[in-house]
């Protein structure tokens, strides 16, 4: 792997967590401590409530010569990489969550609004739902 795809790769990657972490996130998710993508009805609310979501791939015009210097190598030299790690990322993506006590004090359509995020990947998604089973079938 050289160094443009070594770059990528870890801009565009989702941490695994061990099984305590995830016992932990699902015993705060049943007790209602976290927010989650599940929570949301459509694509457009779970948009609306973590903000950073609409700023994963945001492209910005240029303005200055360097800028557009900079563009250009970026296109010339490193956007398939970063497209390909991108797609990647999204296609690995389980589950979008926060803690409700992160949440903004501003409020849309009477929900949470989160300026940060966490993801967990398909495979720790599983996992946490197993548990949050768990939690349930226990109580």
């Amino acid at each position: 792997m050289d160094e443009i795809e070594i770059k990528y790769n870890s801009k565009w990657s989702i941490n695994t967590q061990s099984d305590d972490e995830l016992n932990k996130l699902a015993h705060d998710i049943f007790d209602g401590k976290v927010y989650t993508d599940r929570h949301c009805l459509n694509i457009d609310e779970i948009s609306s409530r973590f903000i950073p979501l609409n700023s994963l791939k945001s492209s910005k015009s240029p303005k200055t010569l360097s800028e557009k210097r900079d563009e250009l190598l970026y296109e010339i030299m490193e956007k398939d990489i970063d497209d390909k790690y991108f797609d990647d990322f999204i296609g690995n993506i389980g589950l979008i969550y926060s803690y409700i006590n992160q949440a903004s004090p501003i409020s849309f359509n009477k929900g949470p609004v989160f300026y940060e995020c966490k993801f967990l990947t398909k495979e720790d998604t599983s996992k946490l739902f197993s548990f949050i089973k768990n939690f349930s079938e226990i109580k």
